[in-house]
Protein backbone atom coordinates (compact mmCIF):
# COMPACT_ATOMS: atom_id res chain seq x y z
CA UNK A 1 0.00 0.00 0.00
CA UNK A 2 3.00 2.36 0.67
CA UNK A 3 4.66 1.78 -2.86
CA UNK A 4 1.03 2.46 -4.25
CA UNK A 5 0.83 5.95 -2.56
CA UNK A 6 4.56 6.75 -3.25
CA UNK A 7 3.96 5.84 -7.23
CA UNK A 8 1.03 8.07 -6.85
CA UNK A 9 2.64 11.04 -5.35
CA UNK A 10 5.43 10.11 -8.16
CA UNK A 11 2.44 10.39 -10.89
CA UNK A 12 1.15 13.84 -9.36
CA UNK A 13 4.42 15.52 -9.58
CA UNK A 14 4.93 14.61 -13.51
CA UNK A 15 1.15 15.69 -13.77
CA UNK A 16 1.77 18.92 -12.10
CA UNK A 17 5.53 19.43 -13.50
CA UNK A 18 4.44 18.41 -17.12
CA UNK A 19 1.98 21.89 -16.72
CA UNK A 20 4.98 24.18 -15.65
CA UNK A 21 4.26 26.42 -18.53
CA UNK A 22 0.90 27.33 -17.10
CA UNK A 23 0.28 30.39 -15.09
CA UNK A 24 1.11 30.86 -11.57
CA UNK A 25 -3.00 30.10 -10.40
CA UNK A 26 -3.72 27.53 -12.42
CA UNK A 27 -0.53 25.54 -11.00
CA UNK A 28 -1.19 26.43 -7.62
CA UNK A 29 -4.63 25.02 -8.29
CA UNK A 30 -4.01 21.86 -10.46
CA UNK A 31 -1.28 20.76 -8.07
CA UNK A 32 -4.68 20.80 -4.84
CA UNK A 33 -6.87 19.35 -7.39
CA UNK A 34 -4.65 16.31 -8.99
CA UNK A 35 -3.40 15.48 -5.75
CA UNK A 36 -6.39 15.43 -3.65
CA UNK A 37 -8.14 14.03 -7.17
CA UNK A 38 -5.95 11.01 -6.98
CA UNK A 39 -6.11 9.72 -3.04
CA UNK A 40 -10.06 10.47 -3.65
CA UNK A 41 -10.43 7.93 -6.61
CA UNK A 42 -8.53 5.03 -4.23
CA UNK A 43 -10.94 5.53 -1.59
CA UNK A 44 -12.93 2.24 -2.84
CA UNK A 45 -9.84 0.72 -1.40
CA UNK A 46 -10.22 1.36 2.36
CA UNK A 47 -10.15 4.04 4.89
CA UNK A 48 -6.51 4.62 4.84
CA UNK A 49 -6.99 5.48 1.12
CA UNK A 50 -9.54 8.52 2.21
CA UNK A 51 -6.73 9.24 5.34
CA UNK A 52 -3.90 9.59 3.06
CA UNK A 53 -6.36 12.33 0.84
CA UNK A 54 -5.11 15.71 2.25
CA UNK A 55 -1.40 13.77 1.88
CA UNK A 56 -2.21 13.83 -1.83
CA UNK A 57 -3.32 17.52 -1.66
CA UNK A 58 -0.39 18.70 0.39
CA UNK A 59 1.87 16.50 -1.81
CA UNK A 60 0.50 18.62 -4.67
CA UNK A 61 0.79 22.05 -3.00
CA UNK A 62 4.33 21.11 -2.32
CA UNK A 63 5.30 20.19 -6.02
CA UNK A 64 3.28 23.46 -7.38
CA UNK A 65 4.89 25.50 -4.81
CA UNK A 66 8.38 24.08 -5.78
CA UNK A 67 8.03 25.26 -9.46
CA UNK A 68 6.49 28.42 -8.51
CA UNK A 69 10.43 29.07 -6.81
CA UNK A 70 11.98 27.74 -9.78
CA UNK A 71 9.70 30.37 -12.12
CA UNK A 72 11.04 33.19 -9.79
CA UNK A 73 7.65 33.86 -8.22
CA UNK A 74 6.96 34.52 -4.74
CA UNK A 75 3.57 33.69 -3.82
CA UNK A 76 2.45 36.70 -1.00
CA UNK A 77 -1.29 36.31 0.41
CA UNK A 78 -3.68 37.97 -1.81
CA UNK A 79 -0.41 39.36 -4.32
CA UNK A 80 1.87 37.60 -5.99
CA UNK A 81 5.42 39.91 -6.54
CA UNK A 82 7.20 39.96 -9.74
CA UNK A 83 11.34 38.62 -8.63
CA UNK A 84 13.03 41.53 -8.61
CA UNK A 85 15.88 39.13 -9.74
CA UNK A 86 16.11 40.17 -13.67
CA UNK A 87 17.11 43.12 -13.27
CA UNK A 88 20.20 42.58 -10.73
CA UNK A 89 20.86 38.77 -13.62
CA UNK A 90 20.97 41.49 -16.37
CA UNK A 91 23.92 43.94 -13.80
CA UNK A 92 26.06 40.84 -13.27
CA UNK A 93 25.36 39.46 -16.82
CA UNK A 94 26.87 42.62 -17.73
CA UNK A 95 29.59 42.85 -15.37
CA UNK A 96 30.18 39.69 -16.13
CA UNK A 97 31.10 40.18 -19.65
CA UNK A 98 33.11 43.49 -18.60
CA UNK A 99 35.28 41.54 -16.44
CA UNK A 100 35.92 39.10 -19.32
CA UNK A 101 36.65 41.72 -21.80
CA UNK A 102 39.08 43.22 -19.46
CA UNK A 103 40.79 39.92 -18.38
CA UNK A 104 44.19 39.81 -18.45
CA UNK A 105 44.37 35.99 -19.32
CA UNK A 106 41.83 36.99 -22.69
CA UNK A 107 43.76 37.35 -26.37
CA UNK A 108 45.37 40.65 -26.06
CA UNK A 109 44.09 41.66 -29.36
CA UNK A 110 40.58 40.21 -29.10
CA UNK A 111 40.20 42.26 -25.85
CA UNK A 112 41.86 45.49 -27.71
CA UNK A 113 38.80 44.84 -30.00
CA UNK A 114 36.15 44.41 -27.38
CA UNK A 115 37.26 47.32 -25.73
CA UNK A 116 36.85 49.60 -28.85
CA UNK A 117 33.81 48.02 -30.12
CA UNK A 118 31.55 47.08 -27.30
CA UNK A 119 32.61 49.17 -23.92
CA UNK A 120 31.59 52.24 -24.50
CA UNK A 121 27.76 51.09 -24.88
CA UNK A 122 27.93 49.22 -21.41
CA UNK A 123 29.13 51.60 -19.20
CA UNK A 124 26.68 53.25 -16.97
CA UNK A 125 27.35 56.50 -18.91
CA UNK A 126 25.89 55.20 -21.70
CA UNK A 127 22.48 56.11 -20.43
CA UNK A 128 23.66 60.00 -20.40
CA UNK A 129 24.20 59.85 -24.01
CA UNK A 130 20.98 61.87 -25.14
CA UNK A 131 21.90 65.01 -22.98
CA UNK A 132 24.03 66.54 -25.23
CA UNK A 133 21.10 66.40 -27.97
CA UNK A 134 18.99 67.77 -25.71
CA UNK A 135 21.15 70.44 -24.97
CA UNK A 136 22.18 71.41 -28.33
CA UNK A 137 18.84 71.02 -30.17
CA UNK A 138 16.63 73.18 -27.13
CA UNK A 139 19.10 75.55 -26.72
CA UNK A 140 19.39 75.84 -29.96
CA UNK A 141 16.04 76.43 -30.77
CA UNK A 142 15.44 78.55 -28.07
CA UNK A 143 18.26 80.87 -29.56
CA UNK A 144 16.76 81.19 -32.90
CA UNK A 145 13.29 82.32 -30.78
CA UNK A 146 15.07 85.02 -28.96
CA UNK A 147 16.72 86.32 -32.20
CA UNK A 148 13.25 86.34 -33.61
CA UNK A 149 12.22 88.25 -31.06
CA UNK A 150 14.65 90.79 -30.25
CA UNK A 151 14.45 91.41 -34.03
CA UNK A 152 10.91 91.97 -34.18
CA UNK A 153 8.43 89.67 -34.90
CA UNK A 154 7.33 92.07 -37.52
CA UNK A 155 10.70 92.12 -39.45
CA UNK A 156 10.66 87.89 -39.32
CA UNK A 157 7.08 88.46 -41.10
CA UNK A 158 8.06 90.48 -43.75
CA UNK A 159 10.61 87.93 -44.65
CA UNK A 160 7.65 85.50 -44.33
CA UNK A 161 5.84 87.63 -46.59
CA UNK A 162 9.07 87.82 -49.28
CA UNK A 163 8.39 83.98 -49.09
CA UNK A 164 4.64 84.31 -49.97
CA UNK A 165 4.25 82.31 -46.60
CA UNK A 166 0.54 83.13 -46.05
CA UNK A 167 -0.95 84.68 -43.19
CA UNK A 168 2.71 85.85 -42.31
CA UNK A 169 2.28 88.01 -39.02
CA UNK A 170 0.32 85.06 -37.55
CA UNK A 171 3.12 82.45 -39.26
CA UNK A 172 5.58 84.65 -37.68
CA UNK A 173 4.30 84.85 -34.08
CA UNK A 174 3.48 80.50 -34.30
CA UNK A 175 7.32 80.25 -35.57
CA UNK A 176 8.69 81.65 -32.37
CA UNK A 177 6.24 80.40 -30.00
CA UNK A 178 7.23 76.70 -31.05
CA UNK A 179 10.65 77.57 -31.30
CA UNK A 180 10.91 78.98 -27.60
CA UNK A 181 8.34 76.52 -25.65
CA UNK A 182 9.52 73.60 -28.25
CA UNK A 183 13.33 73.95 -27.47
CA UNK A 184 12.52 74.78 -23.65
CA UNK A 185 10.69 71.22 -23.70
CA UNK A 186 13.62 69.82 -25.26
CA UNK A 187 15.71 70.71 -22.39
CA UNK A 188 13.48 69.31 -19.81
CA UNK A 189 12.83 66.44 -21.71
CA UNK A 190 8.98 67.02 -21.43
CA UNK A 191 6.12 65.37 -24.14
CA UNK A 192 9.33 65.07 -26.84
CA UNK A 193 7.45 63.37 -29.51
CA UNK A 194 4.99 65.49 -29.02
CA UNK A 195 6.88 68.69 -29.62
CA UNK A 196 9.04 66.90 -32.05
CA UNK A 197 6.32 67.30 -34.82
CA UNK A 198 6.08 70.98 -35.13
CA UNK A 199 9.72 71.61 -34.66
CA UNK A 200 10.56 69.29 -37.23
CA UNK A 201 8.06 70.81 -39.57
CA UNK A 202 9.69 74.49 -38.73
CA UNK A 203 13.24 72.29 -40.22
CA UNK A 204 11.24 71.13 -43.16
CA UNK A 205 9.80 74.82 -44.29
CA UNK A 206 13.53 76.28 -43.79
CA UNK A 207 14.75 73.37 -46.10
CA UNK A 208 12.42 74.39 -48.71
CA UNK A 209 11.62 77.44 -48.67
CA UNK A 210 15.44 78.82 -48.02
CA UNK A 211 18.25 76.57 -47.73
CA UNK A 212 17.89 73.67 -50.41
CA UNK A 213 19.04 76.06 -53.14
CA UNK A 214 22.64 76.95 -51.80
CA UNK A 215 23.35 73.21 -51.23
CA UNK A 216 24.53 70.62 -48.25
CA UNK A 217 27.25 73.27 -46.37
CA UNK A 218 26.07 75.57 -44.37
CA UNK A 219 29.83 76.82 -43.32
CA UNK A 220 30.74 78.13 -47.08
CA UNK A 221 33.99 79.97 -46.37
CA UNK A 222 34.17 82.38 -49.33
CA UNK A 223 37.15 85.27 -48.31
CA UNK A 224 38.95 86.21 -45.50
CA UNK A 225 39.51 90.12 -45.50
CA UNK A 226 40.32 92.37 -43.05
CA UNK A 227 37.38 93.07 -42.06
CA UNK A 228 36.63 89.53 -41.52
CA UNK A 229 35.65 86.43 -42.45
CA UNK A 230 33.49 86.21 -45.51
CA UNK A 231 30.43 83.47 -46.03
CA UNK A 232 28.14 82.56 -48.38
CA UNK A 233 24.23 81.74 -47.88
CA UNK A 234 23.66 78.36 -45.42
CA UNK A 235 22.73 75.28 -46.80
CA UNK A 236 20.32 72.32 -44.70
CA UNK A 237 23.36 70.67 -43.30
CA UNK A 238 21.88 71.92 -39.87
CA UNK A 239 18.53 71.57 -40.96
CA UNK A 240 19.38 68.00 -40.98
CA UNK A 241 21.23 67.72 -38.07
CA UNK A 242 18.39 69.15 -35.78
CA UNK A 243 16.37 66.63 -37.82
CA UNK A 244 18.17 63.84 -36.66
CA UNK A 245 19.02 64.82 -33.22
CA UNK A 246 15.26 64.70 -32.68
CA UNK A 247 14.56 61.60 -34.37
CA UNK A 248 17.18 60.01 -32.21
CA UNK A 249 15.35 61.02 -28.83
CA UNK A 250 12.03 60.23 -29.99
CA UNK A 251 13.35 56.70 -30.77
CA UNK A 252 16.06 56.30 -28.01
CA UNK A 253 14.62 57.72 -25.52
CA UNK A 254 15.13 61.13 -23.38
CA UNK A 255 17.78 59.74 -21.31
CA UNK A 256 17.47 60.38 -17.31
CA UNK A 257 16.59 63.70 -15.63
CA UNK A 258 13.61 63.86 -17.68
CA UNK A 259 10.11 64.82 -17.02
CA UNK A 260 9.00 62.18 -19.71
CA UNK A 261 10.79 59.46 -17.94
CA UNK A 262 9.53 60.86 -14.59
CA UNK A 263 6.27 60.16 -15.96
CA UNK A 264 6.79 56.88 -17.59
CA UNK A 265 7.84 55.63 -13.99
CA UNK A 266 4.74 56.95 -12.63
CA UNK A 267 2.33 55.36 -14.68
CA UNK A 268 4.20 51.99 -14.61
CA UNK A 269 4.05 52.23 -10.38
CA UNK A 270 0.31 53.06 -11.08
CA UNK A 271 -0.36 50.11 -13.41
CA UNK A 272 1.44 47.46 -11.11
CA UNK A 273 0.06 48.51 -8.46
CA UNK A 274 -3.39 47.97 -9.80
CA UNK A 275 -2.11 44.47 -11.15
CA UNK A 276 -1.08 43.47 -7.75
CA UNK A 277 -4.45 44.58 -6.41
CA UNK A 278 -6.55 42.83 -9.12
CA UNK A 279 -4.81 39.66 -8.62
Amino acid sequence: MAMTYTAMAGSVAAIITRGIMSTTGTMITTGIMVGGATALGTGTQGPASMAAAPGMVVVGMVVAAGMLGAAGMVVVPGTVVAAEATVETEQRRRESEMNTILSPTGDPKRSLRDIASDLPGRLPIARWAPIPLRLIVGFGFMEHGFAKLFNGPDTFAAILQALAVPAPHFMAWVTILTEQLGGLAILLGAFVPLVSLPMAALLLVAIFTVHLPYGFSSIKLMAVTPTGAQFGAPGYECDLLYLASLVALVLGGTGPLAIDGLLRNRRFKRSSRFESLRL
